[in-house]
């Protein structure tokens, strides 16, 4: 009886961890930390010098340093703020705001936020709507704008934790959202196939753009089925790379406001993020991982061990890139041809 009970308790966890995804990820600004949310709502965490002096062979999965349940759904978004002293992670909850020192030091599973940002209540036709998701949040200075499932863009005062106002006129679900600190824009893609650049000072949208349909077709509206899924801004904040249901990602020079090209893909981006080198590392519903050039030309892929790419992240200091997605692992890239080690959340 004792063996059959530890049989179903074993069956039961393989199951768990079949189902669990990696959704977000992030290198802490020094390159000292790598951290993922999943879509158990959990943080997970490992400390790359440690990994990088007893680096894992292909064959294994490094476990994670620190663990904690962040949020009661899932965990959509993650990123560092602050030099790294603050974590920021968003979910079905709103976002809440974490004191990296506490969790780094924290002896158990017990973390608790230093701050909770809550998504304001929408009220429409008398009745109080669900609160929408965060699936994506951008900085500039003090404040935090994130991408939610209701097409607003909500922007919270990170010093207060109130919400000063949203950026409304998207007509569909936002996948992502990307900062540009020296135009003091935001930048957000949504399923209504639109990328919509807007002026924090006053909330308003200063430009719109789609992903082309091609030659002869019509390309004064956006094409409903070619919707946004990621974005990603270069450091310069000279180029923009946008991919989704189009099965293509395509690139803009946003200082000509010119589309440089539109690079077909296998399967749908779902992850987009410019690496060191100022490259193109994307992922989508397959089993590479894909670097590109601005100009459209296809540098590389390499294999990773999800069936499914949901989150690329880049690391400057240490010059890595990471990727998530099924399976509840992530793997490390040192070079953009070949897998170096990965990393489990279990």
């Amino acid at each position: 009886m004792v063996l059959e009970d530890r049989y179903q308790t074993e069956l039961r966890e393989r199951r768990r961890r079949a189902h669990v995804q990696v959704l977000a990820s992030a290198f802490s600004p020094d390159g000292e930390y790598l951290v993922a949310g999943t879509s158990e709502g959990r943080i997970c965490g490992w400390h790359m010098p440690s990994l990088r002096a007893n680096q894992p062979t292909l064959d294994q999965t490094a476990k994670a340093d620190l663990s904690f349940l962040a949020h009661t759904g899932a965990a959509f978004t993650v990123c560092f703020t602050n030099n790294g002293g603050t974590l920021l992670s968003g979910g079905d909850d709103g976002v809440r705001v974490w004191d990296w020192s506490a969790v780094i030091g924290s002896q158990d599973e017990d973390v608790r936020p230093c701050a909770v940002l809550d998504t304001p209540r929408v009220e429409e036709r008398g009745v109080v709507l669900p609160v929408p998701e965060i699936n994506g949040i951008a900085l500039l200075d003090n404040r935090l704008y994130g991408a939610s499932g209701d097409g607003t863009a909500y922007e919270w005062d990170l010093a207060t934790g109130q919400c000063l106002g949203r950026l409304e006129g998207h007509s569909g679900y936002l996948h992502a959202i990307v900062a540009r600190p020296g135009t003091r824009q935001v930048v957000t893609g949504s399923e209504d196939a639109t990328i919509r650049f807007w002026d924090v000072r006053n909330r308003s949208v200063v430009q719109t753009l789609w992903e082309p349909s091609g030659p002869g077709l019509n390309c004064h509206e956006p094409d409903k089925q070619r919707w946004i899924g990621c974005l990603a801004v270069d450091d310069a904040d000279s180029w923009l790379v946008a991919g989704g249901g189009g099965r293509a990602l395509t690139t803009w020079h946003m200082h000509s406001g010119t589309c440089a090209a539109i690079m077909p893909t296998v399967s749908t981006p779902q992850a987009a993020v410019f690496s060191h080198t100022g490259e193109i590392v994307t992922g989508g519903n397959e089993e590479w991982l894909y670097t590109w050039r601005t100009s459209g030309q296809l540098v590389c892929r390499a294999a990773c061990t999800n069936r499914s790419v949901y989150t690329v992240s880049s690391d400057r200091t240490n010059q890595l890139v990471a990727c998530g997605g099924t399976g509840g692992s992530m793997d490390v890239y040192v070079t953009p041809v070949s897998r170096t080690f990965s990393l489990s959340c279990f």
